[in-house]
C-alpha cells in the first residue's frame, strides 16, 4: 500500500509540474501577443511620453527630405526640421527623439554632401539630438571628390561616427569615434558588459595604424570606386539605366531578365528591386579584393549582351 501511495504521489507531482509549465507557456504567449498594449499601459501609467518603438529613426538617403517607418508611424527629416507622423499621416501631437542615424555612404550608394550634413547637424543640435554616422563603407565616400565631408568634417558635425575597417581590408573591427564628451562616460564599461572588449585589443589598433599609414585607407577605397565606375560606364554605354546615381563602389543597373540570366552564369550580384515589366534593379559591388582582370571580363560580357 505504501509503495502504491508513493507511485500516486509521484504521478501527481508530474501532473502538477506539467500544469505549471502549460500555465507559464500560456502566460508567455499572452504577453507576446499583447506586448504593444502592455507597453503602452506601462508608459501611460508612468506619465511619460513614448513612441511605439524605441529604435532610433534611421534616415538612409542623401536627399533633402527622407523618411523611415517607426512602428505604425513615420519619421521625416529635412534640412531644417524633424517631424513624426502618426499612422493616419497627421503630425503627432507629442514627439520624443533621441538620435538621428545616418549612413555615409548609404546601402544604396548615395552620399551626404557637406552642406546636407551641416544642415542635419545644425537641426540635431537645435533639437538636442545625437547625430550618429554609420561608416561601414566610409572610405568609398571620402574619395568621391567634390563637396564631400572628410574626416575632420565628420568629427566637427557628428557626435559619434565610426570608421569602417572590414570593407577596406581589415580582418575585423571598426574604429568608433566619439566627439561628444557627455557620451564618452562609461563607454569602455559598456563595451565590456556587451562582451565586446578584446583581451588583445591592440591587434585592432594595429590594423588601423597600417590602414592610415601612407594613405593606404584612401588608396584602397579609391581603387574600389574606380573599378565600380568602370562597370557603371559599361552598363551606361550599353543603354542600361541606373536605379541610383551612386558615386561609390556600389552600382545599381536596371536589367531585363535575359541580361540577368546571362550575367549570373559567371558573376554574383544582388537583386535590389523588382520594377515590373521584366526589369530588375541589381547591385554590383567591388571590394578591396576585386581583381582588375575580373572587371575587364565583366565589361566584355556586358558589351556582348
Amino acid at each position: 500500500m505504501a509503495r502504491k501511495k508513493a507511485k500516486l504521489n509521484s504521478g501527481a507531482r508530474k501532473i502538477i509540474l506539467l500544469a505549471l509549465l502549460l500555465l507559464i507557456a500560456a502566460a508567455a504567449v499572452f504577453v507576446f501577443m499583447n506586448r504593444a498594449a502592455i507597453s503602452a499601459r506601462f508608459a501611460s501609467a508612468g506619465g511619460t511620453d513614448s513612441v511605439s518603438q524605441s529604435e532610433p529613426y534611421t534616415f538612409e538617403s542623401g536627399s533633402q527630405q527622407v523618411a523611415a517607418a517607426v512602428g505604425s508611424g513615420l519619421a521625416l527629416a529635412s534640412t531644417n526640421s524633424l517631424q513624426l507622423l502618426d499612422g493616419s499621416g497627421r503630425a503627432a501631437a507629442r514627439q520624443v527623439y533621441s538620435m538621428v542615424y545616418i549612413s555615409q555612404p548609404t546601402e544604396n550608394g548615395t552620399v551626404y554632401f557637406l552642406p546636407e550634413l551641416e544642415a542635419i547637424s545644425r537641426v540635431c543640435r537645435e533639437k538636442g539630438l545625437i547625430l550618429y554616422a554609420d561608416g561601414a563603407r566610409l572610405g568609398t565616400a571620402l574619395v568621391c571628390g567634390g563637396d564631400m565631408p572628410l574626416l575632420p568634417d565628420l568629427a566637427r558635425l557628428c557626435d559619434v561616427f565610426y570608421i569602417g575597417g572590414t570593407k577596406l581590408g581589415a580582418l575585423f573591427g571598426e574604429a568608433v569615434v566619439i566627439t561628444d564628451d557627455s557620451i564618452k562616460k562609461d563607454f569602455r564599461y559598456i563595451i565590456k558588459q556587451r562582451g565586446g572588449m578584446f583581451a588583445k585589443g591592440r591587434l585592432l589598433g594595429l590594423q588601423f595604424d597600417t590602414l592610415f599609414t601612407g594613405g593606404l585607407y584612401e588608396k584602397t577605397a579609391r581603387r574600389e570606386v574606380e573599378l565600380a565606375l568602370r562597370i557603371r560606364r559599361a552598363f551606361e554605354d550599353k543603354g542600361f539605366a541606373l536605379y541610383y546615381d551612386s558615386p561609390t563602389n556600389q552600382q545599381f543597373p536596371i536589367l531585363p531578365a535575359a541580361a540577368m540570366e546571362k550575367l549570373s552564369e559567371n558573376y554574383t550580384f544582388s537583386v535590389w528591386a523588382h520594377l515590373g515589366g521584366g526589369r530588375t534593379a541589381v547591385r554590383f559591388c567591388t571590394s578591396f579584393a576585386t581583381r582588375a582582370e575580373d572587371v575587364d571580363a565583366l565589361i566584355a560580357d556586358i558589351r556582348d549582351l
